[in-house]
């Protein structure tokens, strides 16, 4: 079973419109932004310090 916050981001990544993700997934704004929330990368992690490494950017 696919993790709901990924299918929120999907949708979240082709709206760009939290309100908008809300009507679509049948979540509320505030879980919808707390979903978004939980897949940011948190300092330390390793997905975090991608793209750090090597001067990129």
């Amino acid at each position: 079973m696919i993790d709901p916050r990924l299918s929120t981001l999907r949708v979240f990544s082709s709206t760009g419109n939290v309100a908008r993700t809300a009507e679509l997934t049948g979540y509320s704004p505030s879980a919808v932004s707390a979903q978004l929330r939980e897949l940011r990368p948190r300092p330390g992690d390793p997905a975090a310090d991608q793209g750090r490494a090597g001067g990129c950017g």
